[in-house]
């Protein structure tokens, strides 16, 4: 999975879980931030990666999982929230993911890079 998705997923997970409307994300590994406008819903969702320059949107498909397109790169992503964490599929990589939450902190691990990632929101 990319970079900025990672960010992206991070930052719905965290407004997911939260209700708190997270504007950017901080990635421990960078050290940097990424901006990005989320609008979440437990129905709808659409962030816009400023980085990038497009959104990433979807909605619910059952319950707590979510079907998204990410427009940059034309492809989808699957996301399931779980208790304290999430999963999903990234079709661009063809690859897995996974990752837990506490508060606005995420432990992201990507099965594509076989390594883990920390962000807050």
């Amino acid at each position: 999975m990319r970079k900025n998705q990672r960010f992206a997923i991070s930052a719905i997970a965290i407004t997911l879980a939260t209700g708190k409307r997270v504007s950017s994300v901080y990635s421990f590994a960078d050290g940097n931030y990424a901006n990005v406008s989320c609008d979440v819903n437990a129905q709808n969702i659409s962030v816009y990666d400023h980085e990038r320059g497009c959104h990433i949107s979807g909605s619910e498909s059952s319950k707590n999982k979510y079907s998204l397109y990410d427009y940059g790169l034309s492809n989808h992503i699957d996301l399931e929230m779980k208790n304290r964490g999430f999963s999903g599929y990234d079709y661009d990589s063809g690859s897995h993911f996974e990752g837990t939450m506490s508060g606005g902190s995420v432990s992201f691990y990507d099965f594509e890079t076989g390594e883990f990632y920390e962000y807050s929101g």
